[in-house]
């Protein structure tokens, strides 16, 4: 019953610091609650530090200019949220720390970027300067941040290894995997967002979600092609 009053908790952490509203909260608790009871403490925690190092990087990020944060609604869990936790029902491990590490990335690059003092460049494009905010823009700050948030996720998977790796699954090659992972998925994202979310054929959820789709399949190729 332990992880019924921690979720909860968290939950009403969540609804009172008004990070995200009460649909994404209660769609955040099925997440975990069902992740707690299917895989492990290890696998919540996981999830856990990516929450948690998000919402901070949201709260650094657009406090800058005093920018207010809308509330994360159910449709952001969604995106964010469904490729992990179809990956913990199903028992893939590395899909889950690849899917997780890859929206981790994307979170760090976009809101700790705002941060930078240099103009964002078109992903495809390095020379040329865009507007902040644009999709498909970045920063050295931002790229730095994404990378960071990558090594937090691949540095938890060394941590509990046991709980996701198989014993001839080297420690080397899962943490590379994690990173690039996250990374990658970052840049899926941002090459995306560029191509197809400033025209309308994508939304920010749909790009979101083969953000961390992507993630996952990286990692898991890594996995068992090295």
């Amino acid at each position: 019953m332990i992880e019924f009053f921690v979720i909860g908790v968290f939950a009403v952490v969540l609804l009172r610091t008004k990070s995200f509203d009460f649909a994404a909260v209660a769609l955040s608790c099925v997440y975990g609650l069902v992740i707690w009871r299917l895989c492990g403490v290890e696998w919540i925690l996981v999830l856990f530090t990516f929450l948690v190092t998000s919402l901070y990087a949201t709260r650094c990020g657009r406090g800058k200019d005093g920018e207010k944060h809308e509330h994360r609604g159910a449709d952001n869990v969604l995106s964010n949220g469904i490729v992990p936790f179809m990956s913990a029902v199903l028992g893939l491990p590395y899909f889950y720390l690849g899917s997780i590490s890859a929206a981790l990335a994307d979170t760090l690059a976009s809101e700790i970027g705002k941060l930078s003092v240099d103009a964002p460049v078109l992903i495809v494009n390095p020379r040329k300067k865009v507007e902040p905010g644009l999709n498909g823009g970045v920063t050295k700050l931002g790229t730095l941040a994404s990378i960071g948030g990558s090594v937090i996720i691949a540095s938890l998977s060394l941590v509990f290894y046991s709980s996701f790796a198989t014993s001839d699954v080297s420690a080397y090659v899962l943490f590379f995997a994690v990173v690039a992972g996250g990374a990658l998925g970052s840049v899926v994202d941002s090459v995306l967002g560029m191509a197809f979310e400033n025209k309308g054929v994508m939304t920010n959820g749909s790009v979101n979600f083969s953000a961390t789709l992507c993630g996952g399949i990286i990692t898991t190729a890594i996995v068992i092609f090295l």
